[in-house]
């Protein structure tokens, strides 16, 4: 929570005598704004740690996410290693492709299951939901009849049985930031989604705040809870372990972590990639650092200070006595400005309640006439990305060939063991693998 919802629910708290109970995890992201008074409070006032792992049902991963909530990068790692959570490929897009070959794989051979994609940057995310998209349909597992679409990160393609993310609040569709569906109804002027208990009707012309959700930024992961995850490691994006704890740590069966060779040659350079010193500069705490006004105010401050001292030490009686009358003016300001902003911290922010909707961007749909073959579609994947020097012939041809008849399956079902899968039926081919003992 950032610094000033929190500041409105503390005023909240006593006006009306309310105590407040803080529950999370300070090694993990802080809010976007000025925030971490979750870790502050923690420090100050002493917390309660809970340290039974509930969400992991191996052993193994539950001690995982001990290890990497305590610092203990080496440790961890070498954990995840054992377990085989780590799938080393040549280069990024390599790693990709992997990561996505794995899920089209666990998804035929765990349909009930709940699954999620992580990767660090919008534009990663993105590549992959139209990866995963393309792959569904030429499977038949979604329509084939696809429609182009201006998204919140660029133009994608969707059909009808394609997994959707909204990504912004909107009163008039009843809709907030996050929520996800399955598209059960798709033309050109409309789009339903069946969210939960209820189903949302928009023009995606007029409303272009959305995105396939087979994938996620780590960053919006959090809090999740999933059967089976994929995190793409990225170098860059990891040098500080909170990111690789939430990664490896949103799933209740199985975590995978795609690494490239290129970025992270071996486990000792991983290690050393997560391991860098939290404390650096790049790493501090949101509420070390300061506004524009507060730099300027200190500013100011420091320099009256100095032409004060400056009279105070002059031998001159009149300069003597204006450096002591302006020091004793400065104190009764300064205490008077804290008595006030004491007040004033006090009273709920009224600007803070006003919600203005953001404007509705619009878009262009299209329909697609015809998808073409999947090594067709993959380049335009690749080129409407931006994605270049990726030689896609013959990417996924083996593994599709392996997968036999489509087969449906419910996203978002629960993989309870039973055969209950929402609206629509799990077939199961004959022939299938046994499953593990810890995958049941």
């Amino acid at each position: 929570m950032g610094n000033q919802p929190l500041l409105e629910l503390l005023k909240e708290a006593e006006k009306h005598d309310v105590r407040i109970i803080f529950s999370g995890n300070s090694p993990q992201f802080s809010s976007v704004s000025r925030g971490e008074m979750f870790k502050v409070f923690s420090d100050r006032y002493g917390h309660v740690f809970l340290q039974d792992v509930q969400r992991q049902r191996r052993s193994i991963d539950r001690d995982v996410s001990k290890y990497l909530a305590f610092g203990k990068a080496s440790v961890a790692v070498d954990a995840i290693a054992r377990s085989g959570g780590f799938i080393w490929n040549e280069d990024q897009e390599d790693s990709i492709f992997s990561l996505v070959e794995k899920w089209a794989n666990d998804r035929i051979d765990f349909p009930y299951g709940t699954c999620l994609i992580l990767a660090s940057t919008n534009r990663e995310v993105k590549f992959i939901n139209d990866l995963v998209h393309r792959l569904r349909v030429m499977q038949g597992e979604i329509s084939n009849k696809e429609f182009e679409c201006d998204t919140i990160f660029g133009r994608s393609r969707i059909s009808e049985g394609d997994f959707i993310e909204f990504r912004e609040n909107n009163n008039d569709l009843k809709i907030i930031n996050g929520d996800q569906g399955v598209l059960i109804s798709a033309s050109k002027n409309k789009f339903v989604v069946a969210v939960d208990d209820k189903e949302v009707s928009f023009n995606p012309e007029e409303f272009t705040a959305f995105q396939l959700a087979y994938a996620s930024t780590n960053y919006r992961s959090q809090g999740r809870t999933v059967d089976r995850c994929y995190l793409l490691y990225r170098q860059k994006m990891y040098k500080k372990l909170t990111s690789l704890y939430v990664g490896m740590s949103r799933h209740v069966r199985r975590s995978y972590c795609f690494v490239s060779k290129d970025e992270t040659p071996t486990l000792m350079h991983l290690k050393a990639q997560i391991s860098s010193d939290n404390d650096t500069e790049e790493y501090k705490n949101t509420l070390d650092y300061t506004i524009k006004k507060e730099i300027e105010d200190i500013k100011k401050s420091k320099s009256e200070e100095q032409v004060i001292e400056r009279l105070v030490a002059s031998d001159d009686f009149f300069s003597y006595s204006k450096g002591y009358g302006l020091k004793l003016i400065n104190s009764i300001k300064s205490k008077i400005g804290l008595l006030v902003d004491g007040i004033r911290d006090k009273q709920p922010d009224k600007e803070f309640y006003v919600y203005t909707e953001k404007p509705t961007k619009t878009g262009v749909v299209e329909d697609v006439k015809e998808a073409g073959t999947f090594e067709q579609s993959l380049e335009d994947v690749v080129k409407n990305n931006g994605v270049k020097d990726l030689d896609v012939k013959g990417l996924f041809v083996e593994q599709i060939n392996s997968l036999g008849v489509a087969r449906n399956y419910t996203i978002g079902s629960v993989d309870d063991g039973s055969d209950k899968s929402g609206s629509h039926d799990a077939k199961v081919e004959s022939g299938s693998p046994e499953l593990p003992v810890d995958e049941i």
